[in-house]
């Protein structure tokens, strides 16, 4: 190997998984835990359990992608100006 080689190499971009596919499989999951909960032996109690685990597992989602948002604006600023 040399280092024409070593540089093409590095200079590869990396497998990145597009962050709307991971931000839907999560928030498909938590609509299946909820339907799947409600929907077996329903009652009041269980509706309203499962609607605040949804509330808490979509703002956790929510949260979870606008900090990679941010992180990956403030990475491409930083390797922009640097």
């Amino acid at each position: 190997m040399n280092d024409t080689e070593n540089d093409e190499q590095l200079a590869e971009p990396k497998l990145r998984i597009p962050l709307a596919l991971v931000a839907l499989v999560l928030y498909s999951g938590a609509l299946v835990r909820f339907l799947t909960g409600c929907l077996s032996n329903f009652s009041v109690g269980k509706l309203m359990e499962g609607l605040v685990g949804l509330a808490i597992e979509t703002g956790m989602t929510t949260a979870l992608v606008l900090a990679v948002v941010l992180y990956r604006r403030r990475r491409q600023r930083r390797d922009g100006q640097g």
